[in-house]
């Protein structure tokens, strides 16, 4: 049931029995306007051409039954304006004539227009994201790469693909072989630490050099590379692997031989960043200093396994900005069980843009002489 707004119109007509008008005000959200060139025309002659009628009506029913059902109008002002008002006219008393209270549906029009455009926005984005969903299921079950959707927070498998599930020997898909599966059961005991702390450093700085592992109930080789991605579940890390094996398709990929050379090699290797953070660590490095563990060497620094760490941040500084590889040493090497090693530093500058991360290889030196920095004395 609609309610006139006596107190608050924003227009208000003065109108004699005949539906002319000899008064007119404005409330301040109309007060730009001047209507003074109203007063003694009729009403009807004041509105859109199609709302002659309703304005007739609204006049007779007034007259006749005191007051008018409420009619939307659009009313034209001298400025040349046109605004949609909801009037309704009421009888005064003493024969004083007619009243006409109209309040503006601007604020309501533009409202819904603005829903309007908005459901169709809405809809316009729920087609665009259908299209990319169906666009990521193509890509996702036809690649022939082998991918793995893993939860970051539990490290359960939320999804395979065909490849990687051909290439695991599990079902595709989100089955009950595969859904809230701890994806460390898929990984060789002994390689566990080295892919948590994978997993860590890519969640700590978004991206981490990609490890040799084994996975499966045949413990195939696989080089396995790790993202972080956003759903609407939470967090996700996207594995993607890459056969590793010597007689794999891939094995004669400079980038994926080099990769297998360093994880396999027998010389420590790492990888520090700008700030002298470890990010990547070789087997051989673990061993080396004796952790144990991976993950007590991803995210220290460099600096912690030398006697004298900040000089030999120093030199790996100097020698990052080099053209070639450069050569630093003998140090001493620090061990968290047993002896330190005395070994040569060599810094590699990567070929990338991205000079931030360097990678330094240890190789067996001679012993130190007491000038050299990282030596104990």
């Amino acid at each position: 049931m609609n309610v006139v707004n006596l107190a608050g119109p924003d227009i208000t007509l003065r109108l004699d029995y005949e539906g002319v008008i000899h008064g007119a005000s404005l409330s301040n959200a109309l007060s730009g306007e001047d209507v003074t060139g109203w007063v003694g025309k009729a009403w009807v002659a004041t509105v859109a051409d199609e709302a002659g009628m309703k304005v007739r009506r609204m006049v007779e029913d007034a007259v006749r039954r005191n007051v008018s059902a409420f009619r939307q109008v659009t009313q034209r002002f001298p400025s040349g304006r046109e605004l949609l008002v909801e009037y309704t006219t009421v009888r005064l008393g003493d024969g004083a004539g007619l009243i006409a209270v109209g309040k503006s549906l601007h604020a309501v029009t533009e409202l819904q227009s603005r829903l309007l455009a908005t459901q169709h926005e809405m809809e316009r984005e729920y087609w665009k994201l259908r299209e990319l969903e169906s666009r990521y299921r193509l890509l996702f079950d036809n690649s022939s790469e082998a991918v793995i959707l893993v939860r970051a927070a539990s490290l359960r498998v939320v999804e395979v693909n065909p490849a990687a599930a051909k290439a695991l020997d599990i079902v595709p898909g989100r089955g009950p072989d595969v859904a809230e599966r701890e994806f460390l059961d898929l990984v060789s005991p002994t390689e566990r630490d080295s892919l948590l702390a994978l997993l860590e450093t890519v969640r700590e700085h978004g991206k981490a050099p990609g490890i040799l592992t084994h996975l499966g109930r045949n413990a195939t080789p696989w080089l396995l590379r790790a993202s972080l991605i956003t759903a609407d579940t939470g967090l996700l890390f996207l594995l993607q692997l890459t056969p590793g094996g010597l007689n794999s398709p891939r094995a004669s990929d400079p980038a994926l031989s080099l990769e297998i050379a360093i994880r396999s090699a027998a010389d420590p290797f790492v990888v520090v960043d700008g700030q002298g953070t470890i990010v990547y660590a070789n087997p051989a490095f673990v061993r080396r200093v004796g952790t144990g563990s991976m993950q007590e060497v991803i995210g220290s620094g460099l600096e912690e396994w030398f006697p004298h760490g900040a000089d030999v941040m120093s030199h790996v500084l100097q020698a990052a900005v080099a053209s070639e590889a450069t050569p630093i040493g003998p140090m001493a090497l620090l061990a968290r069980t047993g002896p330190a090693s005395i070994l040569d530093l060599v810094v590699l500058r990567p070929q990338e843009a991205d000079t931030r991360s360097v990678g330094i290889l240890f190789t067996s030196g001679a012993r130190p002489s007491q000038d050299s920095p990282g030596t104990t004395e």
